[in-house]
């Protein structure tokens, strides 16, 4: 709404300030070329500011663009019509509006790379380089378990030990029971994003099945395991969580075991399963 209103003030004030240049004076490809570096630029603007969660770097690559897209505009509007001398500010106000745009298009830019960086680390932990979005589980948007599979294979043909691990949210079905299953979603998709944060780069982190996570942990003993396994299911129980319905929050109850991955990598995964619960379950998150 601002920026539309701008647009209507600006070519208000140049309307009633500035004269008709004749049509033979007109630069036709310098007007289009700056009405459609306006457009280009507004378009730009709504794109980002619809797609991108609020804060500070929306604003400034929204802002900066808003003011391109005004300065573009101007610059067109400066091709059609003739300001006179008591109304060179206004005129002006192409150049101060180009500067304030880049600057604030260039520092949202910086701040932009920084925030991809980080994301990037965060996918490098559910993908490990490797982005094959068809094995991708749906709910968390981790890996799925075939692709657990196969980099555990590529890791057992490794000379270094690499420890597995698997955690059990035990309180997904509760939640599931009592407060539904959009509920217990939720919860799971809260679990894997503290798995992520307590990762390494080269750390691989799965949905397995059902309330089930795995993380994979290249390079690492069975006692480090151990004591990173510990460490990863404490920071999940430590959660605290809130969903519709509830006015207090929920705890976490996390089971997890770990063991170094072999050659027989079904074998390993069946073994973590049976040490974290063997009874099968009927019930599982959807």
């Amino acid at each position: 709404m601002a920026f539309a209103a701008s647009v209507v003030v600006l070519t208000a004030a140049f309307a009633l300030a500035a004269q008709a240049k004749p049509v033979a004076q007109w630069k036709l490809l310098d007007l289009l070329g700056e009405a459609s570096l306006a457009l280009l630029a507004a378009a730009w603007c709504v794109v980002v500011l619809d797609s991108r969660p609020g804060g500070r770097v929306t604003s400034l690559l929204g802002g900066g663009l808003a003011a391109l897209a005004l300065a573009a505009w101007a610059d067109a509007l400066d091709e059609i019509l003739r300001l006179p001398a008591a109304m060179a500010w206004l005129g002006a106000m192409e150049s101060v509006l180009m500067l304030a745009g880049i600057l604030a298009l260039g520092a949202g830019l910086v701040l932009w790379r920084q925030e991809q960086f980080v994301l990037g680390e965060q996918l490098g932990a559910r993908e490990r380089g490797q982005r094959d979005h068809r094995r991708v589980d749906r709910l968390t948007r981790l890996a799925d378990a075939a692709y657990l599979r196969d980099q555990m294979d590529a890791e057992a043909r490794l000379p270094k030990p690499c420890t597995v691990a698997m955690f059990e949210i035990r309180s997904a079905l509760d939640i599931q029971r009592g407060q539904g299953e959009r509920a217990a979603a939720s919860v799971l998709q809260l679990a894997a994003q503290q798995l992520l944060l307590n990762l390494r780069p080269e750390d691989l982190v799965c949905r397995y099945a059902g309330d089930r996570l795995v993380v994979l942990m290249p390079q690492t003993s069975a006692d480090e395991g151990q004591r990173r396994t510990d460490h990863l299911r404490r920071m999940m129980a430590a959660m605290r969580v809130f969903v519709t319905g509830r006015p207090d929050a929920l705890q976490i109850e996390v089971g997890s075991t770990c063991a170094l991955v072999g050659r027989d990598v079904q074998g390993t995964l069946s073994a973590l399963g049976r040490a974290l619960d063997p009874v099968a379950q009927t019930a599982q998150v959807a």
